[in-house]
């Protein structure tokens, strides 16, 4: 987040022109410089500081705003990527604070847990010193475009695996459903999905691989979750998709590991440009003071 405040612009010239207007005035124009500045200069420069990012996401980059507006009264402003909404979510995707999506990124260390990987601790399925990774090629259908998973699809897999938290919550996947999963049925898909998709569906289950053993989906009166001892040392924990007829084709989804600790890679204080950016309020402030004075002038 870049915090701007109004410094001292002084010259004689601006000095004997700023006498002419009422002080109310002065403020009300370094107000307006201060957010003219925000959105020509300063959001811009920001969307090009998260271009350091390979293949930003849309949501990211469109989270970036001017947070706090100057006023006559504080003539501050603040800019930065936050969310907008009129429902009380976080951001464009439920539950998501772009500020929490790039904190690893900025200032190191590792990063805040998604809400599927809080899920699958709760579960057992991640340890908790461990978070999720992706593959270098991602299952079919499940990218967003980005290099990320789709929000849709994390939620399918997730209902799949039953792990919502209520037993029986109508966010897990139930019988009908998940026999549409294994088919390759389109309605598994979702109507945008169906209608985007090219070539013929493959069924697919998914389950959990650690060590030698697989948590998978069995069947009965009700769809649950349980242990199978398989010869499976050969997969590396995580979430595997099993492809086909009889599950032939195994492909990963996710993988488990220990967590990443980050190196500080975007500077959203904007240091490197400060002095530019105070450089262009002061001479923004400048030409508003001058043209209201010339406009009292002529009044």
């Amino acid at each position: 987040m870049l915090k701007l405040s109004m410094v001292s612009v002084g010259s004689e010239k601006l000095a004997r022109a700023m006498q002419q207007l009422a002080t109310g005035r002065i403020r009300e124009e370094a107000a307006a410089a201060m957010n003219i500045v925000a959105h020509k200069h300063i959001v811009p420069a920001m969307k090009q500081e998260l271009q350091k990012f390979d293949r930003v996401t849309p949501f990211v980059e469109r989270s970036v705003r001017l947070v706090k507006a100057a006023t006559p009264a504080d003539v501050t402003i603040e800019v930065g990527p936050s969310y907008n909404s009129q429902l009380g979510t976080k951001g464009g995707k439920v539950g998501v604070d772009p500020q929490q999506v790039l904190q690893a990124q900025q200032f190191g260390g590792k990063r805040r847990d998604k809400r599927s990987e809080k899920l699958l601790k709760l579960h057992g399925w991640l340890r908790a010193d461990e978070q999720t990774f992706l593959p270098s090629e991602l299952l079919g259908g499940s990218g967003d475009g980005y290099g990320n998973l789709r929000g849709s699809f994390v939620q399918q897999l997730l209902a799949y695996l039953q792990a919502f938290q209520l037993k029986g919550s109508s966010s897990n996947m139930g019988k009908s459903r998940m026999a549409d999963v294994h088919a390759g049925r389109a309605r598994a898909m979702g109507k945008k999905r169906r209608e985007a998709f090219v070539g013929p569906m493959q069924g697919r289950r998914y389950f959990v691989a650690r060590g030698q053993h697989v948590q998978e989906i069995v069947g009965g009166e009700s769809t649950r979750m349980v242990w199978r001892g398989r010869p499976n040392k050969h997969l590396a924990p995580g979430i595997y998709a099993a492809i086909g007829p009889g599950g032939r084709t195994l492909k990963p989804v996710l993988y488990f590991g220990k967590e990443h600790r980050y190196q500080p890679k975007v500077d959203l204080s904007m240091r490197a440009v400060h002095a530019q950016l105070q450089d262009q309020v002061a001479r923004t402030f400048r030409a508003r003071v001058y043209e209201a004075v010339e406009k009292a002038a002529r009044a």
